[in-house]
């Protein structure tokens, strides 16, 4: 495969990322699903403490522990392409690592957290009015700006789904490979299960954790490292 082709399909499969991203948005916007899925969580005879579900197990773990794998793995990956450069290690790895070590720092690292999360302006759920906070409701698509909340988009969310990156060992490695992404989408989807019970974030929070975070490692694998490119010659 040229590098030509691995580029375009990574532009096809970002531009279907994208478009998915946004009608999955407007559908939580149209029927307002953001704010019933939360209610449907919290328990409203108790206030702000309601939300019983996420803070029972194994919910409770996922808050606590679920950043630990992709930060394992990125750790992991970073000696990996250490020992490569220094010969002690296949040099065809090192690609690979980058991916799982840029994907983890640029998707949870700069744009969830850097970023979006003190920039946009959300209040968690457990902050609202409606669940028996102080601050306001507000629908993700009127960001308040700095200062005014950090529910979108999820951080924990976007670290366990940052554990799909392993997928770049996929020309190598197809079995572990195929094993990391599957196990990267599971955590990613049971963190923001938890994440919403516990009142931390809505649905459209976790969801656009998951398209950053994909789209990051489409990007590295197909548009930057060109991976199958060139591992394939």
């Amino acid at each position: 495969m040229s590098e030509l082709k691995c580029k375009r399909i990574g532009l096809v499969i970002l531009t279907f990322l994208g478009l998915s991203a946004l009608a999955t948005s407007l559908i939580i916007h149209i029927y307002g699903l953001d704010l019933r899925i939360a209610k449907s969580l919290h328990d409203s005879s108790l206030g702000e403490i309601g939300w019983l579900t996420g803070k029972a197990s194994p919910w409770i773990q996922f808050y606590r522990y679920g950043e630990y794998p992709a930060v394992i793995m990125a750790i992991l990956a970073f000696a990996i392409f250490l020992l490569a450069k220094a010969g002690k290690f296949p040099a065809i790895y090192t690609k690979s690592c980058l991916v799982v070590v840029l994907t983890v720092i640029l998707g949870p690292g700069l744009v969830v957290n850097g970023i979006l999360k003190n920039c946009w302006g959300r209040p968690r759920p457990a902050d609202t009015i409606s669940f028996g906070g102080t601050s306001p409701d507000r629908n993700f698509l009127n960001p308040g700006g700095p200062g005014a909340g950090k529910s979108f988009v999820c951080g924990h969310c976007a670290n366990a789904f940052a554990v799909s990156s392993g997928v770049a060992f996929f020309p190598f490695h197809p079995g572990i490979a195929g094993f990391l992404f599957g196990a990267g989408l599971a955590l990613g989807t049971l963190g923001s299960f938890a994440r919403m019970a516990q009142g931390g974030h809505y649905l459209s929070d976790v969801v656009w954790s998951g398209f950053i975070v994909l789209s990051i490692i489409v990007w590295l694998y197909f548009c930057i490292f060109k991976i199958l490119a060139v591992e394939r010659e």
